[in-house]
């Protein structure tokens, strides 16, 4: 009996990754089909992805410029750079210039990144004791659109702690 009992709580006690973003960017939206923390990264894409997908990802990317990257898949793609070594719990500012972290709207095709840096915004996260970023954020990408959402989003090793802070 105490064991049915259980099973309700360790239930809802659960939560599965997830993330939920609207709000759109040169008249693009981001259906989030997958995402992925780690090092100084947390990146939200509209492909269904894994995390050995992931070592594509820049420090930071060039808006007057296309930025190579190593992939050929096709998607649009949320990317948040922490200035830190890793990703830190707590609540930062976005900016577009010396910020604790930075964020980037990424339309990736053929192995080329066309990017729209968020201008001003905040992302607030908590690492859990499963290694789960959970939080939010708000983004403004200037004329460009705005972005909000939440996530709880597993670790990806393939995404690699920065070796200089």
């Amino acid at each position: 009996m105490r064991t049915l009992l259980l099973i309700p709580a360790l239930v809802l006690g659960c939560k599965a990754p997830n993330v939920s973003v609207s709000g759109k960017v040169d008249g693009q939206s981001l259906d989030a089909l997958s995402a992925f923390w780690g090092g100084p990264y947390l990146v939200i894409l509209d492909a269904d992805l894994e995390c050995m997908d992931m070592p594509w990802v820049l420090e930071e990317y060039d808006e007057d410029e296309d930025n190579e990257v190593a992939t050929e898949k096709n998607f649009t793609a949320l990317q948040f750079t922490y200035e830190s070594s890793e990703i830190e719990s707590g609540k930062l500012s976005i900016r577009s210039r010396e910020a604790p972290a930075f964020a980037w709207f990424l339309l990736v095709d053929g192995g080329e990144a066309d990017a729209i840096q968020a201008t001003s915004g905040t992302i607030e996260l908590e690492l859990d004791k499963k290694d789960r970023a959970e939080g939010e954020f708000e983004l403004t990408f200037g004329d460009d659109g705005t972005l909000k959402g939440d996530f709880l989003i597993e670790n990806c090793n393939n995404l690699k702690k920065r070796k200089y802070e």
